[in-house]
Formats: structure tokens, sequence, C-alpha cells
């Protein structure tokens, strides 16, 4: 359900510095990684499309940007000077690589930009900068080599992000450098649940929206905003799955 997407990608503001209930544990994970010392310099995040994986990833960078005290705090606390340069929408510290112009490919000169990201001046104290990739997939052969050298010996204090599908389409190099995550999708009754906090729409109506995306939220939210072409969408795609025998 690539096409049908109504998840924010791209702005930091999206996040608010928290994720999605179906992700909790996950995030608890990174907290308590965060509050040991032992956060890892790359992450691959995988799980399916349309869950909120771009906010989960957000709020990761905004945890590990925001100033207070990570022992007290599971959320970054949206006062600190970091937390109030995301609630702008941008944070120097922040780099984001994915597909521009309209194109499907990631590619070599934006992954080279990475480097002189990271040796610009910090805006914090930690001097941590963030650099999140998504679709990881978009990476072509000489932008996922090119990657591969940062992450092998990253440059300066640097966290890499890398959001996927999966990471069966990701040089295992890659894979093998990164801690590999599974981002949980959200059960049914999760998805419905969410629906009902951001849609007016009848019961009956949530409830036809979650059965055609269970575990897809933000495709089940479309369909409820956009009525008819976005439900003639997903159900086309329901059946091409069906004839493929997905």
């Amino acid at each position: 359900m690539n096409g049908m997407t109504n998840e924010p990608t791209g702005n930091l503001t999206s996040a608010g510095g928290s994720h999605y209930p179906w992700h909790s544990p996950t995030w608890q994970q990174i907290v308590n990684q965060q509050r040991r010392g032992r956060l890892a310099h790359a992450y691959l995040f995988t799980g399916l499309p349309d869950t909120g994986r771009h906010q989960f990833v957000i709020s990761v960078a905004h945890y590990v940007l925001c100033e207070a005290d990570k022992s007290a705090h599971n959320e970054a606390c949206g006062q600190c000077r970091q937390c109030l340069l995301f609630a702008k929408g941008y944070h120097p510290d922040v780099l984001q690589v994915q597909p521009e112009d309209g194109s499907r490919a990631i590619k070599i000169d934006q992954v080279r930009q990475i480097a002189d990201h990271v040796q610009q001046t910090s805006n914090q104290a930690s001097a941590t900068k963030v650099i999140i990739i998504q679709p990881a997939e978009a990476l072509g052969t000489a932008a996922a080599n090119s990657l591969l050298k940062s992450l092998e010996e990253p440059p300066g204090k640097a966290l890499f992000l890398l959001i996927a599908d999966s990471g069966d389409r990701l040089l295992a190099t890659i894979r093998s450098r990164c801690q590999n995550v599974s981002l949980p999708s959200p059960s049914f009754s999760d998805t419905q649940a969410w629906l009902a906090t951001m849609s007016a729409a009848d019961s009956d109506t949530l409830a036809s929206a979650a059965a055609l995306a269970p575990q897809q939220p933000f495709a089940a939210l479309r369909m409820l905003e956009e009525g008819v072409p976005a439900w003639r969408e997903i159900l086309t795609e329901k059946l091409t799955s069906l004839r493929q025998g997905e």
C-alpha cells in the first residue's frame, strides 16, 4: 500500500516529541539504551509503511538531542533550546536524506552531504549529528557504498537512523553495521481506536476503514479523509494482492 499514505515525512514538527501507542515497547528499548549510554551509532528501523515509522524516528532524534536529564524523562521535555527548534520544524543538527525532485532514488551526492553535515559546528553541547535516511531501499549502489563508508567509520559523533519496509533490499554490509529494530504494526483494535481519535466518522465507517487497512492506520485515515478515490485505490491494491497470491 505504498501509494496509500497519509503518514507525515520530512517535517520535524510531525513528531511533537512523541510516538504512537503501538510503538511504545520499542520506544522504551531506545530510552533504556540511551540511559545506559549504549545507544548504537546506527539503527535500521523496519516495518510496514503507513504505521508512523517516520514519526517514531523523528521522536528518537528529538529525544537524543533534548537537553533535559534523560534519567527523569521518557520523552523530550519540549522546553529546552533543542526542543524549541524541533517545534519550529527545523533543527540544524538533523539531516534528512530522501529522494528529491520526483526521483525514486537517493543519489550519491545526497549521501556525500552527510560528511559536510557532521563536520559543521553543532548547535548543542553534545555535538551529536543525526542523519535520517528514508526510504533506505531508495539508495542506489553508488549511494549505498558511499553510506557504508560513513557507517564503518562514523564521521564525528553521528547517529544514523535508517527507515525501510524490510532489510532484504539493502546491502548486507549496511544491515550488519546497523542495529536492526523491527517496528510493530498496530492490531485491528489499535487501528480502530486510533482512528476514532482522528476522525468524526461513525463507528461502522471506522470499522470498515480499519478492516481494509488493519495494520496501516495512516492508509485507513486517508480513506476516511479523501473518500471514494482513496477507498477505490486501496480496494484495487487488495484485489491485486489476492490475484498475485500475497
